[in-house]
């Protein structure tokens, strides 16, 4: 699926609420290191917050089991590759 702009403005006021920073620094304090870096091997502290499954595919904006710690180059790249994903099936409109 492509990066929906529209979609993400919708969402982007979230970040500022008092819920997502009470989530954000739960989730890092729960997992201080970066996920992706812990799989190569590599202690990197993490300093945001990743919706591993992104919320513009159907995923719940707090829901915790649906975030990880990131560091933010993992992060960056991560959500660089997510703007490119095509979807496996067109969707018809009719």
């Amino acid at each position: 699926m492509t990066f929906d702009k529209n979609k993400h403005r919708e969402q982007g006021h979230l970040y500022n609420t008092t819920q997502w920073r009470k989530t954000r620094e739960f989730i890092l304090s729960q997992s201080p290191f970066c996920a992706i870096c812990i799989e190569m091997g590599i202690d990197t502290k993490a300093t945001e917050v990743d919706h591993i499954l992104p919320v513009r595919l159907g995923a719940d904006f707090f829901d915790t089991n649906n975030l990880q710690g990131l560091c933010k180059k993992c992060h960056a790249k991560k959500s660089g590759s997510e703007r490119v994903i095509k979807p496996k099936y067109k969707k018809i409109i009719r």
